[in-house]
């Protein structure tokens, strides 16, 4: 009996799909000078089999450095947009999610870091196509919040 209920676990989680519940991160791109801060991705479209985005992140203020609220978290977070709501994607085995390159922060007067957010270590692909978005958590430019950049995925 226990050997079946492990096993009817795992057909479940295989099975359920890699969309996950409604986005903790309802507001987004709302720091202080925030005309004044940007996040891209090195393309606007992908393919469904992408490995890697590259997410640069400038800061065009006169002053006051772009930095984790947290010290040390540098993670991020894979969106999809279902039906006009935000859902986060499940990583492969509940991971806790880490971007490649961060040097501490984003210095003001055209300060600019570019990350690899790799995404086909952390979550299922290819993946289906559709608007997705890469989300920062608990940064800070004077004020704390959350950055994202949005790209399609062909399909």
């Amino acid at each position: 009996a226990a050997f079946a209920c492990i096993a009817a676990l795992a057909i479940y989680y295989h099975l359920r799909g890699n969309i996950g519940g409604i986005s903790p991160y309802e507001t987004v791109n709302d720091l202080y000078e925030q005309e004044l801060l940007s996040m891209t991705t090195d393309r606007e479209s992908y393919p469904a089999e992408v490995s890697a985005v590259e997410v640069t992140l400038r800061n065009g203020a006169s002053d006051y450095i772009l930095i984790q609220d947290e010290p040390h978290t540098d993670e991020w977070v894979l969106e999809r947009e279902v039906e006009g709501v935000w859902r986060s994607l499940r990583t492969k085995g509940n991971e806790t999610v880490h971007w490649f390159g961060f040097s501490g922060g984003v210095y003001w007067n055209g300060g600019e870091e570019t990350y690899i957010c790799d995404i086909s270590q952390y979550y299922e692909t290819p993946l289906e196509g559709g608007t997705y978005r890469i989300v920062f958590p608990n940064m800070m430019h004077q004020t704390s919040g959350h950055l994202a950049v949005e790209f399609t995925v062909e399909g």
